[in-house]
């Protein structure tokens, strides 16, 4: 699916493609019942132009900013042990928490539809 839009943002023009999107059910296993909620996760890809360090996000809106780079995530996702810094507060997370499908064995993880949108991209680098 080839898709773009530009937007214009404090006269910037701001890049914003669809990725993919991805159906979740849950349970997953028909053994544990039929599906019993469903959601729809549509991913995108911004290209702003900005550096990394020169963007800032709403304290109401996320708890901190991690930025990840390709090398990193590849690491992160082969089981490596790596340390992602916060952007603009003093946090550091494990990345083990990250690794493999939520819920890992630290009942966190990533999404299944993240790591699919996430290699998308990161493909198409």
């Amino acid at each position: 699916m080839e898709c773009a839009n530009s937007y214009r943002y404090n006269d910037m023009d701001i890049q914003i493609t669809p990725v993919c999107a991805y159906e979740s059910v849950f349970p997953k296993d028909y053994e544990l019942g039929l599906p019993r909620n469903q959601g729809l996760i549509m991913f995108y890809s911004a290209k702003i132009p900005l550096l990394a360090d020169e963007i800032r996000v709403k304290n109401s809106e996320a708890d901190c900013l991690v930025w990840v780079s390709k090398s990193e995530w590849h690491k992160i996702q082969s089981g490596e042990k790596v340390y992602l810094y916060s952007v603009d507060k003093d946090f550091k997370i494990d990345s083990k928490c990250l690794q493999g499908i939520s819920p890992n064995i630290y009942s966190e993880g990533v999404s299944e539809g993240h790591l699919i949108a996430t290699h998308l991209i990161f493909e198409s680098l």
